[in-house]
C-alpha cells in the first residue's frame, strides 16, 4: 500500500512537471529545464515517456524545427565556429549541420582549420617529430629496427615508412635535378657497368614483377650512392638532356617512325615536355636490359668520367642536405603536378657548355690511361 502510495505522488510531480515543460517546450529545451530545477533528465525522459500520449508527442517533436532555428540564428550572431558553438550547446555537430541547411542552404560552413598532424605525410597518424627521426635514421642509412627503438614505435611501421620513404625518395629525384645532388638524372644513362651484368643475370630468371622490384632497388642504391658525388647543378642539367636525347634516339624514334640521326625540334620539345623524367629512365634500363645493344658501350667511357678525379661526400653538411631535400619532397611533391619553384635555379646555357667540354676532357684523358680508341 506505501508502495503505491509512493508511486502515485511520485506519478503526479512528474505529470505536473512535463505539463509545465511542455507549456514553455518552444523556447526551453528539456536538458534545460532539468538544470534548472535539478530533476534528473533519464527520469524525466522516463517518465514523459509512460504519462505522454502518443498523439500528443507530436508536440515534443515539433519543437525540434522551433530549438535549432532559434540556436543557429543566435550562432550567426557570434564569432564561434559551428564545431565550437555545438560543444557549448552540448549537441551533435551533424544534426546542427542537417537543421542550418534545411533553415539556410546557402550558408557557408564557417570553422577553424584544423591543423594537418603530419606536415610530411598526409594521412599519417605519427606526429611530425617522429617522422624526423625516421627520415634522419633513412637518410644516414640505419636499419628500421634501430628508427623504431629511436621513434618508439613497433619495427612493422618503421618498415612501411621506410618504403613510402624509398618510393618518394626514387621519384623525387628522377623528376628534380636540383634534389639530392643531381643524382637521379644519373638514371637516364642506364644501370652502370658494374651493375649491368649481374643485373642481367637477375632478370633473366626471374618474372616481370620480380625484375620490376629488382630494378627499383636497384635505382634506389643508385641514387644514393652518387649523391655522395654531389653534381653540381649544371652537370646534372647537361645529364638530363643527354640522357633524354638518348632516350630519343634509341626509343621515341623508333615508336613514333622518325628518323633517330635527324634530330625534329618540335617532336622532341613534345617529347620532353610530356614525357616524366622517371619513366624515360625506365624504358632505357629495360632496353639496354634486353639488348646488349652496342650503344650503351658508348656510355662506359662516360661512367668513367664520373668517377674521374671525385671523392665521395659523407660530410654533415651532406646529410643536411639530403634531409632537407627529402622533406621538401614529401611536402611538394605529388604526381602529376611539378613544382616550378625550382625553376629559377636553372644553370645558363654557358655554364652547361661548359660541362660538357670538362666531361670530354675527362674522357679524353681516361682514354689515354686505359688506352682506349677516341
Amino acid at each position: 500500500m506505501n508502495k503505491e502510495s509512493k508511486r502515485d505522488r511520485e506519478k503526479k510531480m512528474w505529470a505536473v512537471h512535463i505539463k509545465m515543460w511542455l507549456a514553455i517546450s518552444e523556447h526551453t529545451t528539456q536538458k534545460e529545464y532539468c538544470l534548472k530545477l535539478g530533476l534528473s533528465e533519464s527520469a524525466f525522459s522516463k517518465w514523459k515517456n509512460r504519462l505522454l500520449p502518443k498523439l500528443k508527442r507530436s508536440n515534443f517533436k515539433n519543437k525540434k524545427p522551433v530549438f535549432w532555428e532559434r540556436e543557429i540564428n543566435h550562432w550567426l550572431k557570434t564569432n564561434h565556429s559551428q564545431a565550437d558553438y555545438c560543444t557549448q550547446l552540448d549537441e551533435s555537430e551533424a544534426a546542427f549541420s542537417r537543421w542550418k541547411t534545411r533553415f539556410h542552404p546557402d550558408l557557408k560552413y564557417r570553422r577553424n582549420r584544423t591543423k594537418q598532424k603530419n606536415r610530411y605525410l598526409k594521412y599519417s597518424k605519427i606526429s611530425n617529430d617522429k617522422t624526423d627521426i625516421l627520415i634522419n635514421c633513412f637518410i644516414h642509412r640505419q636499419s628500421a629496427k634501430d628508427a623504431a627503438g629511436l621513434a618508439k614505435i613497433s619495427v612493422k611501421t618503421a618498415n612501411r615508412y621506410y618504403r613510402m620513404l624509398k618510393i618518394k625518395f626514387v621519384t623525387a629525384a628522377s623528376d628534380y635535378p636540383e634534389l639530392f645532388y643531381g643524382a637521379g638524372m644519373l638514371l637516364l644513362l642506364g644501370p652502370p657497368p658494374y651493375v649491368l651484368v649481374s643485373l642481367k643475370k637477375k632478370c633473366d630468371s626471374r618474372n616481370e614483377k620480380t625484375v620490376r622490384q629488382e630494378l627499383g632497388e636497384c635505382a634506389f642504391e643508385m641514387i644514393f650512392l652518387h649523391s655522395h658525388l654531389r653534381l653540381s647543378n649544371a652537370e646534372a642539367w647537361w645529364f638530363l638532356h643527354y640522357g633524354m636525347n638518348r632516350y630519343y634516339y634509341l626509343i621515341y624514334s623508333n615508336e613514333h617512325g622518325l628518323d633517330p640521326q635527324v634530330l625534329n625540334e618540335n617532336e622532341y620539345s613534345t617529347m620532353a615536355r610530356n614525357k616524366p623524367i622517371g619513366d624515360a629512365a625506365k624504358e632505357l634500363w629495360y632496353y639496354y636490359l634486353e639488348k646488349n645493344h652496342e650503344e650503351y658501350d658508348a656510355l662506359i667511357a662516360l661512367w668513367r668520367a664520373i668517377y674521374y678525379q671525385r671523392e665521395y661526400d659523407i660530410s654533415d653538411n651532406y646529410y643536411k642536405t639530403m634531409i632537407h631535400d627529402l622533406k621538401w619532397a614529401l611536402m611538394h611533391c605529388r604526381p602529376g603536378k611539378k613544382k616550378d619553384y625550382w625553376d629559377e635555379y636553372m644553370p645558363s646555357k654557358e655554364e652547361m657548355l661548359e660541362v660538357e667540354r670538362e666531361i670530354n676532357e675527362r674522357i679524353l684523358q681516361i682514354s689515354q690511361i686505359f688506352g682506349d680508341e677516341k
